[in-house]
């Protein structure tokens, strides 16, 4: 049984000196998951997500660089539909963000801040796979590049991405992403030509997998940005081109 898209609630963009340089929340009739991530040069005191004067959870950070907090929390907790992120720097100072949400019947509703653009983190080092160039298929309508085998990329520090391709029909196919991490990860994100697409939450497994399937009802280029953030706060990235003709 294929798990319904996610519902696209809000998405805000920071600056890149904010300190939330990230936060995905999730939600759900069962509840929330959500991963913060706060960093400063000055160094990171606390992080907090939070309802009203309710903490649903809370982390000393002791003035590391970059700190990170995942979790889940059930919406019964929660004294209001405002979720409150706060992320104190180790010189006291704030940023605090509140976003309203809503729960949906079907599937994830997805909520993010964020400072980090679509091309982040330590780019790959090593591409590794067949090495053969891409054949099309005449009778084909769908091209890849690369090919739809599985491509590893390794980065110097973020996570390591798998990805393989399943090829359903002329205007459907699968992505299958395994990420690994030792230190373990955070999440896995997928872009559409730029835009927010659909996110797993890993809650810091050493492995994860995201598997999505698309359709795509007109022809064209469609350009797809995987990333993937483990629990130090590295993020690797791959990118996908395919042509729907």
């Amino acid at each position: 049984m294929r798990r319904p898209p996610p519902q696209v609630g809000t998405i805000e963009y920071q600056k890149s000196d904010a300190l939330i340089q990230t936060f995905i929340l999730a939600v759900n009739t069962r509840g929330l998951r959500y991963t913060l991530v706060g960093a400063s040069e000055d160094g990171i005191k606390s992080l907090r997500v939070g309802s009203g004067e309710f903490i649903a959870d809370h982390k000393e950070c002791y003035g590391a660089k970059s700190c990170q907090l995942s979790g889940i929390a059930s919406l019964a907790d929660m004294p209001s539909d405002v979720i409150t992120v706060s992320v104190v720097s180790s010189k006291d100072a704030e940023q605090k963000e509140k976003l309203k949400i809503s729960a949906e019947n079907a599937g994830d509703k997805v909520y993010m801040i964020t400072a980090l653009p679509a091309f982040t983190g330590d780019q790959p080092l090593i591409i590794t796979g067949t090495g053969d160039p891409t054949e099309t298929d005449p009778n084909s309508q769908i091209t890849t590049a690369p090919p739809a085998e599985s491509v590893e990329f390794v980065g110097d520090k973020g996570p390591v991405i798998t990805l393989s391709i399943n090829k359903v029909s002329n205007n459907e196919f699968t992505f299958t992403i395994l990420s690994t991490d030792a230190s373990g990860i955070d999440f896995v994100e997928i872009l559409e030509n730029g835009a927010f697409l659909d996110v797993e939450l890993c809650g810091g497994s050493a492995q994860c997998t995201m598997k999505k399937s698309i359709t795509q009802s007109e022809a064209g280029e469609y350009t797809y940005i995987i990333k993937a953030m483990n629990q130090r706060g590295k993020i690797s990235f791959q990118e996908e081109l395919l042509t729907v003709e």
